[in-house]
């Protein structure tokens, strides 16, 4: 394992939202020399929440005393609720813009998470083709992958694949840490 991206927590910025294990996978990351991303996952149905979000991910960083400099992957936005799946394109993309604006003007790189099909479904407003913002895709093995919206066209860009375990159990192969 090279890299994690830990959940800080979910929703608005109350306490009670916080990852109860975000402190304890963040410094055992460290201590093994894993570099690090972060995420929070999204309930928005409103810029004011997605803004409220955004200090939620700010406040779990300093309490973890991350600084930018800290992070080797981006704060990422988990935007894929069911509560927020018929807000618009428009409105998803409000959301985004308002925590990722929030999250950036503290120094840190930021993203966007969402599953392939809310990607090619949801995830449409143009304020999603932000260069700015790094893209993570979460693609089930069991579908077939189609991402012409999501590949790079620049010779900047990149696509970044990772694995990502969403059982609350070990795999054949793998060791927990």
């Amino acid at each position: 394992v090279e890299y994690a991206i830990i959940q800080c927590g979910y929703g608005s910025n109350y306490t009670s939202q916080d990852d109860i294990r975000f402190l304890e996978n963040v410094q055992g990351a460290q201590a093994v020399g894993i570099k690090i991303g972060v995420y929070l996952y999204s309930y928005a149905t409103t810029t004011s929440m997605a803004n409220s979000e955004g200090r939620h991910a700010l406040r779990c960083l300093q309490l973890a005393g991350l600084s930018p400099d800290d992070l080797a992957l981006p704060v990422y936005f988990d935007m894929e609720d069911k509560s927020t799946e018929n807000i618009g394109a428009d409105q998803l993309g409000y959301n985004a813009r308002a925590f990722c604006n929030t999250v950036g003007a503290a120094g840190y790189k930021t993203g966007i998470y969402a599953s392939a099909y809310w990607w090619n479904s949801k995830l449409t407003s143009s304020v999603f083709s932000n260069p700015a913002w790094s893209r993570w895709v979460a693609h089930y093995p069991s579908r077939a992958l189609t991402l012409p919206a999501l590949c790079p066209t620049k010779t900047s860009g990149s696509l970044h694949l990772m694995l990502m375990l969403v059982e609350p159990k070990v795999r054949p192969g793998a060791t927990p840490i």
